[in-house]
């Protein structure tokens, strides 16, 4: 089998590129504090919750059109700003968020007809899964007009940073904590920790004191408004 990435839409397929080593499974570093106490031997690290970003490195070799292929894999990567999906061939059941900024470096054999590199992305700690799939919470009113509570409580074998598209205006009780939605439709983006809609800011509309995270086990969720949550689960 051939094996290949995709990044930013585009995969290494299209360019005449070969993965020939690349390492899918390393894992992240825990982000930790190292604290040094004064009189005191060793030293204390303290534990953030969080992991630093991983990098994610292929070796390639390029086969054909060497000149060509690798003009056009150079705007390829380094046109790209910010994450993008990053995913291969090896495991394909998860993807990553990455971005690409070094420079391309070749190194040619066979009177310039070959050539080959090493691509490394710098990508968040997290896996996500490509199995990934929408639930909606329903808006309705109880007989004196007043917003009734959609709630459901989900059990979940992951952990989730989930996107939560708000349709109308009210409240989303989420794990013990609450989100009042003052302006909508809007995005309610816990990866990226931004509230918009489009390309329109809307921090100022959604009154949010932590964005909402789905935890391995039980999640208790509800609303008075209609929502979709995309649950965005992960593993490292």
């Amino acid at each position: 089998m051939i094996n290949h990435f995709t990044f930013n839409g585009h995969s290494t397929a299209e360019y005449g590129l070969l993965v020939t080593a690349l390492n899918p499974y390393n894992a992240p570093s825990r982000r930790v504090e190292k604290v040094q106490i004064p009189y005191r031997n060793g030293d204390l690290f303290i534990d953030t919750g969080t992991y630093n970003n991983i990098i994610v490195s292929y070796e390639i070799s390029l086969i054909n059109n060497t000149k060509e292929n690798a003009e056009a894999i150079r705007n390829w990567l380094l046109s790209s700003y910010g994450y993008h999906q990053l995913s291969d061939t090896i495991d394909t059941d998860t993807f990553r968020m990455a971005c690409y900024y070094q420079d391309v470096q070749y190194t040619l054999t066979a009177l310039y007809k070959y050539g080959k590199t090493t691509i490394s992305f710098d990508c968040y700690p997290q896996r996500y899964l490509f199995a990934n799939y929408p639930f909606d919470l329903t808006a309705t009113t109880n007989d004196d007009e007043t917003p009734k509570l959609d709630a459901r409580t989900i059990r979940s074998a992951y952990n989730g940073e989930p996107i939560i598209t708000a349709l109308t205006t009210g409240s989303i009780y989420f794990n013990g904590g609450t989100i009042v939605v003052t302006d909508a439709p809007v995005v309610i983006n816990s990866q990226t920790m931004q509230c918009y809609y489009g390309t329109t800011n809307m921090n100022s509309d959604v009154e949010i004191y932590d964005f909402p995270m789905i935890k391995e086990g039980i999640n208790e969720i509800g609303s008075t408004m209609d929502i979709t949550i995309l649950p965005n689960y992960w593993e490292l």
